[in-house]
């Protein structure tokens, strides 16, 4: 399809709704309906790219946009407002200030030299900026075709000039120098011709600030008890109104405050709606408000009944869990058998139903636990004692022992080499407690169960040496060195035994045999599941089996 046929269609089908439109009757509605869709196929910014450049100035930064801070302000200046009109009241009618006019002068606002004339200049002064700044948003409005933005050249101006009004009285001034330039009138006198330009100027400018601030709803009422407010003190001076008691003096000469207050705050309010839609804040109604502070305080009581709950069950806990001084026995013997249990290996599950041991019966375990530790420290000392060779060791007040007879010599030639170092390292220290009566008696039952206990005896002690490696910075060097060892010593029996005469095999069998037995029932035995003191148990046990056999 060609271009000029396209833009022919589409003349001809607007031509044709604009015809159409024409024919049918239209509403308001129907209008405002009309320019939304307008606007959404081709949406307009409501102010022009250059108001930003305004909007830099650091006195936009004053401008309360949060409703906290504008209720904040909006406060403080009517506080300040009463607190001037009670002190102008009490002025007069007080009988202690009335009749002091020193101390009441400054607090009325009827004379010029009183704290509230300097209170409305100030605030007239703060309007005139507020208007300026104003006028800078608004010149920027894109729907503005009449040139409404206008208007607030003439706020900045009234406004100023109503501050020296209020400082100077220029009213009355002007209508001094019209008397001097034309000359006394009969009818009117100069004040009272300004005066009434005044108050229809004033009432036209009022019409056009009440058009001019429609969209904002608080600022219009605002606006519209501020005009009330200015008209009173006017209403006097043509005597529309007659002041008849104390009441209504009081309010006609308080009116222009607060009229002026109002003022301000309308003014700032309608300034706080032009930043907001430059600067495109959300604006969110009360109602919404009240429902987010609502749903806010919800949240924050339920946070804390959370908090005091989980506050009472840790004070419960803790209250239970406290000790006290009879049970303190008890939790130390409880943290001493944890501590012993967690140094042991672990030891084979009970039933759950056994019933805990009572304090006497731990306190009875704990002193069996002493005395079999103090007899393993015992076992060690005299171990270390049979290390040195029974020839070395003296005797009493230093003597040496006796040396060894035929039958000793006899019995330890004919046993193994391997048998024999065990023999005089384990058994040595038996016959040193002995009397020499009963030496000679148990020589012979020693030199037999001795050679029978060599395999059993030789087994336990490398089986604990395996198990409890040395604690240190050497220890890995031991571990290494005693697998080293053991090897070569488990490989040289076997060349021995290949050999070995076959004469030698049948002398000696029997007692192997035994030996083998021994150990085997020692191999059998689980150490690992053995805690420490279970382990020496045993070992004593088996040594007074072999005694006994």
């Amino acid at each position: 399809m060609q271009q000029g046929r396209r833009t022919n269609d589409r003349r001809r089908r607007v031509l044709y709704s604009a015809h159409q439109a024409e024919n049918e009757s239209t509403s308001a509605a129907s209008r405002r309906a009309a320019e939304k869709l307008r606007e959404a196929r081709c949406p307009q910014m409501a102010y022009g790219s250059r108001v930003h450049r305004r909007i830099r100035g650091r006195w936009f930064s004053l401008v309360p946009v949060r409703l906290r801070s504008m209720l904040l302000v909006t406060g403080s200046i009517f506080l300040l407002a009463s607190i001037l009109c009670v002190g102008h009241y009490a002025a007069v009618t007080w009988t202690p200030l009335s009749t002091r006019p020193l101390i009441a002068r400054p607090l009325r606002l009827d004379r010029p030299d009183s704290f509230g004339r300097w209170c409305m200049i100030a605030m007239f002064t703060v309007t005139a900026g507020i208007a300026l700044m104003t006028y800078q948003l608004r010149r920027y409005r894109n729907d503005d075709f009449g040139g409404h933005y206008r208007l607030w050249r003439v706020v900045i101006v009234v406004s100023v000039l109503a501050s020296l009004n209020v400082l100077a009285s220029l009213v009355d001034w002007t209508g001094a120098i019209i008397d001097a330039g034309f000359g006394k009138r009969v009818a009117l006198a100069g004040s009272d011709w300004v005066r009434l330009v005044v108050t229809f100027g004033g009432a036209v400018l009022a019409l056009r600030m009440i058009a001019e601030l429609w969209h904002c709803r608080t600022a219009l009422a605002l606006m519209a008890t501020s005009c009330i407010l200015f008209v009173i003190p006017e209403a006097v001076q043509w005597n529309i109104l007659k002041l008849e008691s104390a009441g209504h003096w009081t309010l006609a000469t308080t009116a222009p405050m607060l009229g002026c207050t109002t003022l301000l705050i309308a003014m700032l309010t309608y300034l706080r709606m032009l930043y907001r839609e430059v600067k495109q804040v959300e604006d969110v109604s009360m109602l919404d408000r009240f429902q987010q502070v609502k749903m806010n305080l919800f949240q924050s009581s339920s946070n804390q009944n959370k908090e005091s709950s989980t506050l009472s069950d840790g004070t419960l806990t803790h209250a239970k869990t406290k000790n006290r001084w009879w049970q303190r026995g008890r939790a130390d013997d409880q943290l001493g058998s944890k501590a012993e249990q967690d140094n042991s290996p672990a030891p084979p599950k009970q039933n759950s139903g056994t019933k805990r041991v009572s304090t006497k019966k731990r306190k009875n375990t704990f002193s069996e636990n002493e005395t079999v530790n103090e007899g393993l420290v015992k076992e060690e000392m005299k171990q270390s004692q049979e290390s040195i060779p029974a020839n070395n060791k003296r005797r009493w007040f230093g003597l040496r022992r006796p040396k060894a007879t035929d039958s000793d010599t006899g019995t330890q030639s004919g046993a193994k080499p391997t048998s024999a170092a065990g023999q005089t390292g384990e058994h040595s220290s038996i016959p040193n407690k002995l009397t020499r009566s009963s030496r000679s008696k148990t020589k012979a039952t020693a030199s037999k169960s001795q050679q029978r206990t060599d395999a059993a005896d030789e087994t336990e002690p490398d089986q604990i040496d395996a198990q409890s490696p040395r604690k240190g910075l050497m220890g890995w060097r031991r571990k290494k060195a005693s697998k080293q060892q053991n090897e070569p010593e488990a490989e040289a029996p076997k060349h021995q035994s290949t050999q070995a005469p076959t004469g030698s095999k049948s002398t000696t069998q029997k007692s192997q045999n035994h030996a083998k037995d021994m150990s085997f029932e020692g191999d059998d035995i689980d150490w690992t599941s053995m805690s420490k003191a279970q382990r020496r148990r045993l070992r004593k046990q088996l040594k007074r089996q072999n005694k006994a056999a």
